[in-house]
């Protein structure tokens, strides 16, 4: 048994870059400053399409430079958990998830994994979370506003409320649908999508 087992340790690496490689979800390994190290075809795609986010220079970019401080701030301060980042598309019919991770065998490895998807899920297309998670009708809003890519600040001035009671709208969300973040947050509703 052991010939086989030694035989197939060797090629899993080379197979697992093959099936990601071939994977339909768009993957990306950039460094913390954004140089783009490797994408998969999917990812090579959209990134040709220019749509949402594109290669500049070599390094991955937000086509609306309105979002180039955000995503370049995301992907420094990611960590090993996966942490999502929302941009609204330039077409204003949805958004871009951006989920990423820092991986390496060293705590100091500079390299994270970033997978991402647009997202035209229009708000009609939801289901009524007043009543599944019994949100009152300012929770629910804000989460709209939050499913659309909008920050707490954005959120703020659309409401024309102050960013504290925004923050606390959020702080309830979270807590009526048993999430800790953005990411467990869109995980969570995922189910509800019409």
């Amino acid at each position: 048994m052991a010939g086989p087992e030694r035989r197939v340790s060797g090629i899993i690496p080379a197979l697992a870059l093959e099936w990601m490689a071939r994977e339909t979800r768009a993957r990306l390994l950039v460094t913390d400053m954004l140089d783009l190290l490797w994408a998969n075809a999917a990812a090579q795609a959209v990134l040709g399409a220019r749509h949402d986010l594109e290669v500049r220079d070599g390094a991955l970019a937000a086509t609306n430079s309105a979002h180039q401080d955000d995503l370049a701030a995301f992907v420094r301060r990611s960590g090993p958990e996966v942490e999502t980042l929302v941009i609204p598309s330039e077409d204003r019919k949805g958004h871009v998830l951006i989920r990423a991770q820092r991986v390496g065998r060293e705590p100091s490895d500079r390299f994270v994994g970033i997978h991402f998807h647009r997202s035209h899920v229009h708000i009609s297309e939801y289901a009524d979370f007043r009543k599944i998670f019994g949100l009152t009708q300012a929770e629910h809003q804000v989460l709209l506003y939050m499913l659309d890519g909008k920050t707490a600040d954005e959120v703020s001035c659309e409401k024309q409320v102050s960013i504290d009671t925004v923050r606390y709208q959020i702080r309830q969300i979270y807590e009526k649908l048993g999430v800790s973040s953005r990411e467990s947050l869109f995980r969570r509703i995922r189910p509800y999508i019409l």
